[in-house]
């Protein structure tokens, strides 16, 4: 055989149950030299369980108030598949999940939150194993919006204390200034 005529088993998304014990076994024979057999068991990973998304604040004034996102108690159901990695999102008003953090270990993240066309916003909680399977939890929190005017001075007055290698905060806040507002100086 070559690698062109080679047999695959290829089996759905949805095949095998979260958690399950699985054996495949393989048998050959060939009437000159008899039978031959090998078997392989796998498991299928489960993603971290048991714990929940807390927010210490329900409410605040869209790129002021600093809301504490926590993530408590979760724990992976294999005990094996450590350090857990937490990611924070936000629903856009499109329906797209935002990043607010990449995943990483610390399950604390503090941050100010941008406005939407309403006030509710759903916040997402993502938390993976090492294998990269996640679980998800959301919350909604009610983010005010400021008048276009304090909304720039806010914004031009975070630009103005970043550093040098916070470039990308920068970006993020000028995109987020409405276009028929002009930055001063304050």
């Amino acid at each position: 055989m070559t690698p062109l005529d080679l047999s695959y088993i290829c089996f759905t998304e949805d095949t095998f149950l979260e958690g399950g014990e699985y054996t495949f076994k393989m048998s050959a024979s060939y009437a000159l030299f008899g039978s031959a057999s090998a078997t392989i068991t796998f498991d299928i990973n489960r993603p971290p369980k048991w714990g929940s998304f807390f927010i210490a604040k329900q409410s605040g004034v869209e790129l002021v108030d600093v809301f504490e996102l926590k993530a408590l108690d979760w724990k992976d159901p294999e005990e094996t598949d450590y350090p857990l990695s937490y990611a924070y999102k936000y629903t856009d008003d499109d329906g797209n999940k935002v990043d607010i953090r990449k995943p990483a270990q610390d399950a604390t993240f503090k941050t100010t939150l941008p406005r939407l066309s309403t006030d509710d916003m759903p916040l997402i909680l993502e938390v993976y194993d090492t294998l990269d399977d996640f679980t998800e939890s959301s919350l909604t929190v009610q983010v005010t919006k400021q008048d276009d005017a304090e909304r720039a001075v806010t914004i031009a007055a975070q630009i103005s204390g970043l550093a040098i290698s916070q470039l990308d905060d920068r970006a993020a806040l000028i995109n987020a200034i409405p276009t028929d507002f002009a930055i001063t100086e304050v």
